[in-house]
């Protein structure tokens, strides 16, 4: 029996809510997990439907579809600070729920809540959303970002080449101390207002004692952020044959890493239907060496092996 678990996190750092930034894009009034998405006919959890995007496509187009049955088990979890892990295929509850878990407690940051079950084997649990948090900040003293890092080069590279190409939702921030954050593709405003908060009162001891370097865009200029270079992928044609037709990954990487900018790399694992990709590095080789680690980690238990398909728009033989 084939054990199959993944994760969607990318720690998106950091959260906050500036008033003109306007209702929360997505979710009823509720703050039970247990929510109906009407949009999409299924019973999306409300802490999902107003996460990231990744978590969402994952739960919605990978978990939901994966059957159950005898040895056939399969859980999801969920920090509600953006940290998810899910398990299919498991011989029995209690090994999904330990999977999926360890899964997403590699993730979560030590200043995030825990991670909770919040379905087992179709069967959703009740998972309640913090209460929300009222603050406003704003982009006050936008500075260049090489004067505002220093030599910490890993905030730095995080937010030229990684940060400045994402959409929806974003923030990022640095507590007095120098520590860092940031979070991106959020879909509701709200939830990265809470999170936002819960992080910077981890450093401060208050949820508004933080530096706002970036909300939506609006200091990235200012900044000086440069332009990231576009990699086209011309033939797309050896996409489903690659992946085995696998309907996740031919998704990802139609609409996501296609489309994705600065040096990126998608790895794939055959015989398994994972796979891994990621974007906005600042060389070819830290994109491969990178998506070449964390597909080798997040599929650490299942067989097989982390191949590299495509590296910046061209395919890899």
């Amino acid at each position: 029996m084939t054990h199959l678990a993944t994760h969607f996190t990318r720690l998106i750092p950091g959260g906050l809510l500036v008033l003109s930034l306007g209702p929360a894009l997505a979710g009823p009034a509720s703050d039970t997990a247990s929510a109906p998405d009407t949009a999409s006919n299924n019973s999306i959890p409300l802490p999902i439907r107003t996460g990231q995007q990744d978590t969402l496509d994952g739960y919605r187009n990978i978990y939901l579809p994966a059957p159950t049955g005898l040895h056939r088990h399969k859980a999801f979890v969920l920090s509600v600070d953006f940290a998810a892990g899910y398990a299919v295929g498991a011989e029995t509850r209690q090994a999904a729920i330990a999977r999926a878990k360890d899964q997403c407690e590699r993730e979560r940051g030590a200043w995030a809540r825990p991670c909770e079950l919040i379905d087992i084997d179709g069967e959703p649990q009740a998972l309640q959303l913090p209460p929300h948090e009222t603050i406003q900040l704003t982009v006050q003293k936008p500075q260049h970002a090489i004067d505002l890092f220093g030599n910490n080069k890993a905030a730095l590279g995080s937010f030229l080449y990684r940060y400045s190409h994402h959409a929806n939702h974003r923030l990022f921030m640095r507590a007095p101390g120098g520590a860092w954050q940031n979070w991106y593709d959020i879909r509701d405003a709200q939830r990265l207002n809470d999170v936002a908060a819960q992080w910077c009162r981890s450093q401060t001891g208050k949820p508004d004692g933080c530096e706002v370097l970036d909300i939506n865009g609006q200091g990235l200029d200012a900044i000086g952020a440069p332009e990231q270079p576009y990699f086209e992928l011309k033939d797309m044609t050896r996409i489903e044959t690659i992946t085995e037709h696998w309907g996740a990954a031919v998704s990802q990487f139609t609409h996501g890493y296609r489309y994705a900018g600065g040096h990126k790399a998608f790895a794939y694992k055959y015989g398994q239907g994972a796979y891994y990709w990621d974007a906005g590095f600042a060389s070819r080789k830290e994109a491969e060496d990178q998506v070449l680690t964390q597909c080798r980690r997040q599929y650490a238990g299942s067989k097989g092996t982390c191949h590299l398909i495509n590296v910046d728009g061209e395919w890899v033989d």
